[in-house]
């Protein structure tokens, strides 16, 4: 019998927004490269799940931020469709006027 399979687990593209940027002071970078392996492996547990936790509320931010955007979206189609109907309505009254006129005309 063959044991279970090893493979790559396929994960969901990234998107990086590259406006953001990150300033650490030089000192911390210095204290950063004289740590032990234990502490600097701790510091990095810890710096992964906080930003795990941040990713996520960030992630929910933009998600709202993309819906608050697309309803926007959608008002000022509605806008634009109510304008429209409005439009084909005169222009169909219009139409209608100029039949009646037509219609005067030739009789």
């Amino acid at each position: 019998m063959k044991g279970p399979e090893a493979g790559l687990i396929e994960l969901p593209e990234t998107t990086v927004r590259k406006d953001i940027e990150i300033n650490v002071a030089e000192s911390l970078m210095d204290s950063i490269d004289n740590m032990e392996p234990k502490a600097l492996v701790k510091a990095m547990v810890e710096f992964s799940s906080k930003t795990l936790l941040l990713s996520r509320r960030v992630g929910s931010l933009y998600e709202r931020e993309l819906k608050e955007g697309n309803r926007t979206k959608v008002e000022e189609l509605q806008d634009k469709v109510d304008k429209h109907a409005k439009e084909k309505e005169a222009w169909k009254k219009e139409k209608e006027e100029w039949e009646a006129e037509r219609k005067r005309l030739v009789t």
